[in-house]
């Protein structure tokens, strides 16, 4: 039996799964209690469906303020997804882009899925960004920076604090302790 979508169904929905932390096949029994007949596949894409009208709208102006950060930051990280048809666990990537922990009084935060790891990706999101990116060492976002003088790259500090400590692990015992300095 199909449930037509009703918006105080769909908030106490989602103050369950996302406030409270119960699974969608809990709300499932939990509503047949009640007589209801909701499957967690309809929760599901009720979700789907109210994230894209809804978020999509916040998501969109939080990207559009994270242009007037001077200083931002990028990353991308390996995530394995049943998605699109793929088979389970394929590797995709959520990329991430931040206000960092220079302005603390707005933090924002925005992930994007995407299949693969390639240029286009941060390309579009950052395209109409000016600034300064920070990131590790991922050559795509040097390869932005060379088609663009309006953006500038940053390593970030982690990553040469890495190597710092890579360089002293090669340096001979007897030494190390008076090159430690060096590191971060």
């Amino acid at each position: 039996m199909e449930v037509l979508f009703h918006r105080p169904l769909a908030a106490a929905i989602i103050n369950g799964k996302y406030v409270n932390a119960v699974p969608l096949y809990r709300l499932e029994k939990e509503f047949e209690r009640y007589g209801l007949a909701i499957t967690r596949q309809n929760m599901a894409n009720w979700m789907i469906r109210l994230g894209e009208e809804y978020l999509g709208v916040l998501y969109d102006h939080l990207h559009k303020l994270l242009y007037d950060y001077h200083v931002i930051q990028a990353d991308e990280t390996p995530a394995l997804v049943n998605k699109d048809g793929r088979s389970a666990g394929s590797k995709s990537y959520m990329w991430d882009y931040r206000s960092g922990f220079m302005y603390p009084e707005r933090q924002i935060v925005l992930y994007e899925y995407q299949k693969t790891r390639k240029a286009s990706h941060p390309r579009n999101f950052l395209k109409d960004y000016t600034g300064i990116c920070v990131m590790d060492g991922y050559q795509v976002y040097h390869t932005l920076e060379k088609e663009r003088e309006d953006l500038r790259i940053a390593g970030c500090w982690v990553h040469c604090r890495r190597r710092f400590y890579d360089a002293l692990e090669v340096i001979p015992k007897a030494h190390q302790k008076e090159s430690s300095c060096i590191c971060l």
